[in-house]
């Protein structure tokens, strides 16, 4: 019995997910697709978290195209395939402006004030936001909205320590990393 709800719910998703393609795609004009269907030239590359209620384009007020956008929970260029694909927008796709979003209520740095995960996977995803933890005082060291913004600010400096192009391109002047954090509560991004 058990399956047959499960496969019952997956197939209202899978259902709620094509009627919304219907509605984007009959929402879009030819140039749209022709945009969409040509090479692509974002104006800016976001490194944000994976948390469904972030989206940049929306956020930004963004059209399709305009962001290369990388998504990894805590938003952390914690390993090469993070670094790799902002490494290609800006080497391939001559974006010149990388954006750290941060946010607040984040669920990783909400897990960083753990000392113990008994999950790998996790651990590795709480490790930058755990170094952004020690640097905080004490007494915002359990605010996990401190983390998180802590955080946002320490991963410009780690897309430079961990990417050699990246640290080049800054240090030549030819990119700006900046970061902002987005407050759930307003929908408002505070740069940073």
């Amino acid at each position: 019995m058990q399956g047959d709800e499960s496969e019952r719910v997956v197939s209202r998703k899978i259902a709620l997910l094509k009627k919304g393609n219907e509605e984007f795609v009959s929402g879009l004009s030819k140039d749209a697709f022709q945009k969409m269907s040509g090479s692509q030239s974002p104006m800016i590359a976001i490194l944000t978290c994976s948390d469904a209620r972030i989206d940049p384009n929306r956020i930004f007020g963004l059209d399709i195209g305009d962001a290369f956008v990388v998504r990894v929970a805590g938003n952390s260029a914690i390993d090469k395939t993070v670094i790799g694909s902002l490494e290609y927008a800006v080497e391939h796709l001559h974006v010149n402006v990388i954006l750290v979003l941060g946010h607040s209520n984040c669920g990783a740095a909400e897990a960083a004030k753990n000392d113990y995960i008994d999950n790998d996977n996790i651990e590795m995803i709480v490790k930058d936001l755990r170094a952004a933890r020690e640097h905080l005082p004490s007494e915002e060291s359990e605010n996990a909205d401190a983390i998180a913004e802590e955080n946002a600010r320490a991963q410009m400096g780690i897309l430079r320590q961990r990417s050699a192009l990246i640290d080049e391109l800054v240090s030549s002047g030819k990119l700006s990393i900046i970061c902002a954090v987005l407050g759930l509560s307003n929908g408002r991004a505070r740069f940073l």
